[in-house]
């Protein structure tokens, strides 16, 4: 439990923003649309993006783990189940 506790505390969320122009009222990721002021959700990469009303693009990505004996299995799915797990021994 002391290394899972551990592992929380080292948790770093990778954050970026893109400058990307809005056309028209959309951002685009990857082809596709995303309308300003709305978010997505994607798998590859795993982050949930932002088009801003700006015309940028922000978006967040998993947390980071160590967790010394224990096993990391990555999720599937869009942001955020596509995200690794931290799997330790009981």
């Amino acid at each position: 439990m002391a290394r899972l506790a551990f592992a929380f505390f080292c948790i770093t969320f990778a954050v970026y923003i893109m400058g990307i122009k809005a056309q028209e009222g959309y951002c685009e990721h990857n082809g596709k649309k995303i309308p300003s002021g709305q978010y997505y959700y994607s798998e590859n990469p795993c982050i949930k993006l932002h088009c801003n009303n700006d015309g940028s693009m922000s978006g967040i990505g998993c947390p980071t783990f160590h967790a010394p004996g224990c096993k990391i299995e990555v999720g599937t799915g869009p942001y955020p189940a596509c995200c690794q797990n931290v799997v330790c021994p009981k």
